[in-house]
């Protein structure tokens, strides 16, 4: 018997196995029938990458101070969404302050510190119709300043304003993208380039 004939018998016992348990169509049968597939393959790194794919999600962050004195903007072309997006505030000054990229577990919360001893809690919810879910919290020590959801577009950022932080307002820039083998995020996270 070939590899390949074993591998095709093996995710058909997963499949009747999942059927069994009461779990057809579910998807962490499908994903353990693939890991089991690409590690019979011999395809560890593959293996790995189709589980980590289904449920990780990639946040970033980009905190950008916003004030009146001065005339400095962002620069750079991953910033042009952004730039966009403040052009709707009259400041004369934005500063990007700090800039994360994580990759996250869905349903597990991301904490990314923030200027003025707070900090920013991201946790994706849901992946539904291309949209991700995110649950988001901002908090000053241990108090809630915002506790809010939102949905996005996969690849897609929102923009908020924030507290005042020194002589401006601090702008928090989110943005989700879903972890998968075709897209750019995934292997700036995986390192299976």
């Amino acid at each position: 018997m070939t590899v390949a004939a074993l591998a095709r018998d093996e995710i058909a016992y997963a499949h009747a196995m999942a059927g069994v348990a009461g779990l057809v169509g579910h998807r962490g049968a499908r994903r353990r029938s693939l890991t089991l597939a690409c590690l019979l393959l011999g395809m560890p790194a593959l293996a790995a990458a189709s589980d980590r794919t289904v449920r990780q999600v990639v946040v970033t962050t980009r905190i950008v101070m916003a004030s009146n004195n001065g005339s400095a903007t962002l620069e750079g072309a991953d910033t042009a969404r952004l730039r966009e997006s403040l052009q709707l505030f009259r400041y004369t000054s934005y500063k990007l302050v700090q800039h994360e990229v994580r990759p996250v577990s869905m349903s597990k919360m991301v904490r990314f510190p923030l200027p003025g001893e707070r900090h920013l809690l991201v946790q994706p919810t849901d992946f539904k119709n291309g949209r991700v879910s995110l649950h988001v919290m901002l908090m000053q020590e241990r108090k809630v300043l915002v506790n809010t959801a939102v949905k996005l577009k996969d690849g897609g950022e929102f923009v908020v304003a924030g507290p005042q932080y020194e002589d401006g307002v601090l702008f928090l820039a989110i943005g989700a993208e879903m972890l998968r083998p075709d897209n750019e995020s995934f292997h700036q996270a995986s390192g299976l380039r």
